[in-house]
């Protein structure tokens, strides 16, 4: 199991120099400090899930609107969505599951290093 979490790193430190370095204006990939939720990522996140939350009318309403919030993305592959009774840990800092489920296949990597061919599904 690998936790999208990290211990060791200084939500306050990471914040201040992300604000230094202007972080909130480049696009994700171009950050220095991408693989961690920023407050104001989850800000937005919270805001984001707020407007797009169904009522809950049926099962497939529900379905439509999961789909439909996907094809909105800008990166189809972003599935994390923040709501507001999640918070950010106070300690340590929240890192972004593609970036979390990146390194987890280098770690597969490291495991299968002998095998031939590995496919997934």
């Amino acid at each position: 199991m690998n936790l999208n979490y990290d211990p060791c790193i200084s939500p306050i430190e990471i914040e201040e120099n992300a604000l230094s370095v202007n972080d909130y204006n480049a696009q994700y990939a171009y950050r220095k400090h991408a693989r961690f939720w920023l407050n104001g990522d989850y800000k937005e996140s919270v805001k984001n899930s707020r407007s797009k939350k169904t009522n809950g009318s049926s099962l497939s309403a529900d379905i439509s609107a999961t789909y439909k919030d996907a094809i909105s993305r800008d990166d189809i592959e972003e599935s994390e969505a923040l709501y507001q009774v999640q918070k950010l840990p106070q300690n340590g800092m929240q890192i972004h599951s593609e970036y979390t489920m990146y390194g987890h296949f280098f770690f597969i990597h490291k495991l299968f290093s002998g095998v031939e061919k590995i496919r997934f599904f």
